[in-house]
């Protein structure tokens, strides 16, 4: 079986929320091919961003919530999955202006 872990899910996963218990147990008891695209994963960090513009969680909540989803992706619990090939550059692209824009615009909400 093959399992897409959508953004709502890995925020709930990686940064405390009303669904984190129910996202943790999800990923215990599920077999299968567990993905996310590198769109999903674009995502997650602007979602990251957004939890500490409104102090939801500190930064250093946010890079920890980070680093635990990449070591999960690093473990193979998740794999992370390209979109067809007109789209990857481009959102590769994306993905590193916005891990820049994370290590600086998070006050202004600028993500």
């Amino acid at each position: 079986m093959r399992i897409y872990a959508d953004t709502s899910f890995l925020v709930s996963l990686y940064s405390p929320d009303a669904n984190s218990t129910a996202a943790v147990r999800a990923v215990r008891v599920s077999a299968g091919e567990r993905f996310v695209t590198i769109l999903g994963e674009l995502e997650l960090l602007n979602a990251f961003g957004l939890r500490v513009f409104r102090k939801e969680v500190t930064e250093a909540q946010a890079q920890s919530s980070l680093s635990d989803f990449e070591k999960d992706l690093r473990d193979g619990l998740f794999l992370l999955r390209g979109l067809p090939t007109q789209f990857s550059s481009v959102l590769a692209n994306c993905l590193a202006k916005l891990r820049l824009s994370l290590a600086h615009a998070p006050p202004t909400s600028c993500t």
